[in-house]
């Protein structure tokens, strides 16, 4: 079973889902979301707290999933200062670089599910449009990671539901914003497509 947790610093946070997340408890199995944040401007390389965060997350997937499960579907965002070019390749790099540790971490196979990809910022674009300037809104520079028991959980009709209704303009403060607008957004963008849509 995946527990809330936060780092003091801001670095990264864990929150269970579903039954913490949705109103109504979906039949899918269990998941989690791993948010790392706070990464240096212009930088793809992970801190000692997101590492931090990704050995608290494969722990806690260990105990739910098993020793050999799960599968990983990550996405990096950033904020809309420099060229979009530029900010999809540092976004992937971001992500791909969290993928890779959490694979090592939880001792995933070369046969176990996973994704990741950039999506620039085009996530504070068709999220935020009226901010005209996301460069000060530090929980848009990182990567939010899914965990996931299997590509089963990961492809769940209720979660395909829950994502279509993550979709923009959401009311301000609704909490799906944040933990399935990148969900939402990369299954739909991402380039190569995901292979957990």
């Amino acid at each position: 079973m995946f527990f809330a947790t936060n780092d003091p610093g801001g670095f990264f946070s864990l929150r269970p889902m579903p039954n913490s997340v949705f109103d109504i408890a979906s039949p899918f199995g269990s998941g989690a979301q791993l948010v790392l944040q706070r990464f240096p401007k212009n930088s793809a390389q992970l801190l000692p707290q997101h590492s931090a965060g990704i050995s608290v997350a494969a722990a806690q997937a260990r105990q739910t999933f098993g020793a050999s499960g799960g599968a990983i579907e990550l996405f990096g965002l950033t904020d809309r200062s420099g060229q979009d070019a530029f900010n999809i390749g540092l976004s992937t790099n971001r992500a791909r670089n969290a993928e890779n540790a959490l694979r090592i971490a939880m001792s995933l196979g070369d046969f176990s599910a996973s994704f990741s990809n950039g999506l620039g910022e085009e996530f504070e674009k068709l999220y935020f449009p009226n901010d005209k300037d996301g460069s000060s809104n530090d929980s848009f520079r990182g990567v939010v990671c899914y965990l996931w028991e299997s590509i089963a959980t990961a492809r769940d009709v209720g979660l395909r539901l829950q994502i279509s209704f993550a979709a923009p303009p959401l009311p301000a403060g609704d909490r799906r914003t944040s933990v399935l607008g990148p969900l939402h957004l990369g299954r739909l963008r991402a380039t190569p497509r995901s292979s957990f849509a």
